[in-house]
């Protein structure tokens, strides 16, 4: 045999090895590794966050091991966490196909849930519950998916439940409070803020949770109590502050939550989140010189009609006639029809004498249908004086056939009086504030003495 045969049969092997080896590359360039070196270092690209290469060998790992269950755990949770629910779902389907245990089922659950179905899931779940009722995997993650479904938030409560009384695991606690607070169930969430409080003192926030818990179970004063505890460590705190103000309000101790606007409104004067609680609180206390001073700046920031009606009638509670009646004159040519309006700023142009002005906005009242019971006899009064006689006899026309008392009453030009009270006891039928400005008026002799109106006996303002 010549030397290149000789040479021919030793290549001819290497030549067969070598086209394996390329086969092989061509088919998987990761041929030469171990399964268990996928699975390790698909494990290292998960931990990097390298999402891809992880799944990429993770796959070749299963592959090469389809009965190897915790190579398959580790896949199915990928996909899961990479957003490719189909697939995990249709791995963890195989697995518990093999052992319905705990893993695989949890991944089939979360899958299933998001997916769209989580009745499924959560049925899935309950079936496994019943047999091992204390499976803290399982019940964490049943609560989880609960939890994010409305429909479910009173099952997901269930499982917190249960699961708190397993460990007292204090992130468990507060998930469950969240829970319970989200179902209105604060009489059940509020021992156990009190726990979380007492094993975490210096905890502020779990502190102002329990009093956020005792204001909307409407325990205001509890509340209340327990803002000023924060306030000890809070007291530049405005949010808190504010929060704290709210609750006193609500518990009626309007000296407490004065002392927190007042605060409020130091240092940040013109808000109306802080400014119109305040002036309310200055009027519930009768101090409407405070309340008007108060409001008097929002008037510079376009104010809406009910804001400018409550500062003029504040100006007019403290008798600053000629400043309402400017207020109530802007109100109304804003276009406020309030009956407040238009009867106050009729009551003060009749103070000055403008009484076809007066008479004309009790027109609008009467268009309207906002002149009710006695007011009538006012809006007579305001007729007769504008020499509007038969206008006046309409408008009181009504309470004469409610109360036959007044069918004794007289007419004479400008004057209402009646005929059984003139030797009687006199009482004019305005509210307390416009008895004191008709006194004040007469006082002054702007109001001539036969042109008052006298309601008969009996009938009271």
């Amino acid at each position: 045999m010549s030397r290149s045969w000789r040479w021919l049969i030793w290549l001819l092997p290497l030549l067969f090895i070598g086209a394996i080896f390329g086969f092989a590359w061509s088919q998987d360039h990761d041929f030469w590794r171990s399964t268990h070196s996928f699975h390790h270092a698909a494990q290292e690209a998960a931990s990097r966050g390298d999402r891809t290469g992880a799944l990429e060998l993770a796959r070749k790992a299963w592959t090469r091991a389809p009965n190897n269950f915790a190579y398959g755990i580790f896949l199915a949770r990928l996909y899961l966490d990479a957003g490719q629910f189909k697939e995990a779902l249709e791995i963890s389907r195989q697995l518990m196909d093999r052992d319905p245990g705990p893993g695989a089922l949890m991944i089939h659950a979360q899958a299933l849930d998001r997916l769209g179905n989580p009745k499924e899931a959560l049925d899935k779940l309950a079936w496994y519950l019943q047999r091992q009722p204390d499976d803290r995997s399982i019940l964490a993650n049943a609560a989880d998916i609960a939890g994010r479904h409305e429909d479910y938030h009173p099952l997901a409560a269930t499982y917190y439940q249960q699961l708190y009384g397993l460990d007292r695991d204090p992130q468990v606690r507060r998930q469950l409070v969240k829970l319970l607070a989200s179902l209105d169930r604060y009489k059940e969430a509020i021992p156990l803020q009190e726990e979380e409080v007492a094993e975490f003192s210096e905890d502020q926030e779990a502190l102002r949770l329990l009093a956020l818990l005792h204001y909307w179970q409407r325990d205001y004063q509890v509340a209340s109590d327990i803002y000023q505890r924060l306030l000890e460590k809070g007291a530049e705190n405005s949010g808190l502050r504010l929060d704290a103000a709210k609750a006193a309000d609500a518990a009626q101790d309007r000296d407490r939550a004065l002392s927190q606007y007042l605060w409020l409104y130091a240092r940040h004067r013109g808000q109306k989140e802080y400014d119109l609680p305040l002036a309310r609180l200055w009027a519930q206390k009768g101090n409407h010189a405070e309340a008007a001073g108060v409001l008097a700046p929002l008037m510079q920031q376009q104010p809406d009609q009910e804001l400018r009606r409550w500062y003029a009638l504040e100006l007019l509670l403290i008798g600053d006639l000629d400043k309402a009646q400017r207020e109530y004159h802007k109100a109304w040519e804003d276009g406020d029809t309030h009956q407040e309006t238009i009867i106050n700023l009729a009551r003060l142009y009749a103070r000055k004498h403008r009484f076809t002005k007066a008479a004309g906005l009790w027109d609008e009242a009467s268009r309207r249908q906002l002149i009710k019971g006695e007011m009538r006899w006012e809006a007579a009064l305001t007729y007769s004086y504008a020499r509007r006689y038969q206008d006046a006899l309409e408008i009181i026309e009504p309470l004469r056939h409610q109360n036959s008392k007044i069918q004794n009453c007289c007419y004479f030009p400008g004057n209402f009086i009646s005929t059984k009270s003139i030797g009687a006891r006199r009482r004019t039928i305005f509210p307390p504030t416009w008895n004191r400005i008709l006194g004040t008026w007469r006082s002054e002799g702007n109001w001539p003495r036969p042109y008052l109106l006298i309601p008969p006996p009996g009938i009271r303002p």
